[in-house]
């Protein structure tokens, strides 16, 4: 006789399940102290909760293997932020004054870095469903301009990402650093734009000097990660 399928319970199973559901009650306030003379009535109460913990580990399993699972696409993107939809991670970094003040070419008084998980259900481009992981960068200047950019991260060797800007607008590297912290890297793209595709309004295009060509973000508390609202890239944003 084969086994059924992972997450279902055999039908022999099921009549029983059903009679220990309508006597939960039962079962578990009645004491085990006047079993009838050949136990069936202890035996049978054990069968039941046994059934109803098998019930429950099954339904689980099945449900765990049923979640979506990110694929050797993702590269290292999981690493960053979980393959969970609604999962946040950020980082930042602050410029001290004596530390702008001690070069002068630089510019950046901070840099805050955040990610989101989105997950796509399946459809008939994608059978299994696509994890996106959107990413918004803001900079503050020293001399009070602020800007902000947003968009999709992707893979960029085995073990760092790509943050990028759509319609040519640059973007950064990013890959891991001690401690839970990111290295953003501007070097390898020279600049980024920091506004969306699309977006009315004059962009700041921060070309950095060498100086400020890399920032080391540290991480913060999940509790301070702000959520990544991308637009509606299908409502005419090419």
């Amino acid at each position: 006789m084969g086994h059924p399928p992972a997450g279902r319970v055999p039908i022999s199973h099921r009549h029983r399940i059903d009679t220990c559901l309508h006597k939960t009650g039962t079962l578990l306030t009645q004491s085990f102290r006047s079993p009838d003379t050949r136990g069936n009535t202890v035996i049978s109460r054990i069968f039941c909760l046994a059934a109803l913990a098998t019930l429950f580990l099954n339904t689980s399993a099945s449900s765990a293997s049923d979640a979506p699972q990110p694929d050797d696409a993702d590269g290292a993107l999981p690493s960053f932020v979980r393959a969970e939809h609604g999962a946040r991670s950020c980082w930042k970094a602050d410029i001290s004054p004596s530390e702008l003040a001690a070069e002068p070419h630089r510019t950046v008084k901070s840099v805050a870095l955040s990610m989101q998980t989105e997950f796509y259900p399946p459809d008939a481009f994608r059978p299994r469903g696509q994890f996106l992981y959107n990413y918004d960068l803001s900079i503050a200047f020293s001399d009070g301009r602020r800007g902000r950019t947003l968009g999709n991260c992707i893979p960029h060797g085995p073990d760092s990402i790509a943050c990028s800007v759509e319609c040519d607008g640059g973007g950064a590297i990013v890959s891991h650093g001690a401690a839970g912290a990111v290295d953003l890297d501007f070097g390898p793209i020279s600049y980024i734009r920091l506004n969306y595709c699309g977006e009315e309004g004059e962009a700041i295009r921060f070309r950095p000097e060498a100086v400020e060509a890399r920032f080391m973000l540290r991480k913060r508390p999940g509790e301070e990660c702000p959520a990544v609202t991308t637009p509606d890239w299908d409502a005419g944003i090419d």
